[in-house]
C-alpha cells in the first residue's frame, strides 16, 4: 500500500487520530482487494485474524440462527 493508503485510513474514526508516520508502517503491512457484488469476504466461523476498512460501496452483515 502507499501513501494513499495510510491518507485513507487516516479519514477513518477508527485510525483518524494516528501519527501519518504510524498509519504508514501500518499501510505497509495492508493488503488492497476488490471484491465483486455478492461476493463473500468472510463466513461466522472464520477465525478473527484480519481487519477490513471499506473505502467504497456496501456490505451486508448477516448473521445466521438455529433455525435459518
Amino acid at each position: 500500500m502507499s501513501k494513499q493508503d495510510a491518507d485513507l485510513l487516516q479519514n477513518t474514526p477508527l485510525f483518524g487520530s494516528m501519527p501519518i508516520d504510524a498509519l504508514e508502517r501500518l499501510a505497509e503491512k495492508a493488503v488492497s482487494k476488490l471484491y465483486a457484488r455478492g461476493e463473500v469476504i468472510f463466513r461466522e466461523e472464520d477465525s478473527g485474524d484480519a481487519l477490513c476498512v471499506v473505502v467504497a460501496g456496501l456490505v451486508k452483515v448477516y448473521r445466521t440462527s438455529s433455525d435459518g
